[in-house]
């Protein structure tokens, strides 16, 4: 770990004497990986429609970088699960 982010966590450790090392280094990688969900391009696939309420194009799934992740998240997600004894997990939550 860089030097400069060692003094960074230490102070964050300092602020937050209830916290862990381990807990606090969590708690900043799922906010980092929120923020890079966010930034991920959804993409539209192909349209099945219109809504006939509201005239909004309907699509039949999502298609490119955002829908890959997701994919590929939720296939690491259940395979981990289950190697901890799982085999029903929960649908995994993006943002």
């Amino acid at each position: 770990m860089p030097v400069h982010v060692a003094a960074k966590l230490a102070a964050l450790e300092a602020m937050y004497p209830t916290k862990s090392r381990t807990q606090l280094i969590g708690d900043l990688l799922w906010a980092a990986i929120a923020e890079v969900e966010k930034a991920f391009p959804a993409l539209p696939g192909q349209s099945i429609g219109r809504d006939p309420d509201t005239h909004q194009e309907i699509f039949l799934e999502e298609v490119g970088p955002a829908a890959k992740y997701k994919t590929s998240a939720e296939n690491y997600y259940r395979e981990m699960e289950k190697e901890l004894g799982n085999e029903n997990p929960a649908k995994l939550s993006f943002y």
